[in-house]
């Protein structure tokens, strides 16, 4: 679809030896952007393992 250069990254929890909800992935992503966590959207397409693991890091 042609839509990367939309965003500054993707980070995909398997790729970092990880899965989510897992609070580790959400840290990396925080840790790798500079994502000040309040400010910040998380996109995804599960409410427990995106949604959940996003509010839980603060997203």
């Amino acid at each position: 679809m042609e839509i990367t250069k939309y965003f500054d990254g993707i980070f995909v929890s398997s790729d970092e030896g990880c899965k989510k909800p897992d609070l580790k992935f959400f840290r990396k992503l925080i840790d790798s952007c500079k994502i000040v966590p309040e400010r910040a959207v998380m996109v995804g397409n599960d409410g427990i393992c995106d949604v959940e693991g996003a509010k839980n890091a603060g997203l």
